[in-house]
């Protein structure tokens, strides 16, 4: 079966005291999709392309955006704080 690509983005910046970053994504083809923050599932969100998220803590993230529930996921990004 043929997979569909994901193309995804982060970009990481502060607001009101908080590290967010914006993660963007197109080409998923399940109705929901996961994102993986530093190899865990951080949320399961629908596929509507973008989801923030926000957090205080600095280092170094690394996202990336799958299927529900599957291996098709886009490359990983990494945002650093």
């Amino acid at each position: 079966m043929y997979k569909r690509q994901i193309t995804a983005d982060a970009s990481g910046y502060r607001a009101k005291g908080k590290n967010k970053v914006d993660v963007t994504w197109s080409g998923a083809s399940t109705s929901s999709v996961d994102i993986f923050r530093n190899g865990s599932l951080l949320t399961t969100t629908s596929n509507d392309g973008a989801y923030t998220d926000s957090f205080r803590t600095y280092g170094s993230y690394t996202y990336k955006v799958c299927d529900q529930g599957s291996n098709n996921c886009s490359a990983e990004m990494t945002v650093n704080f």
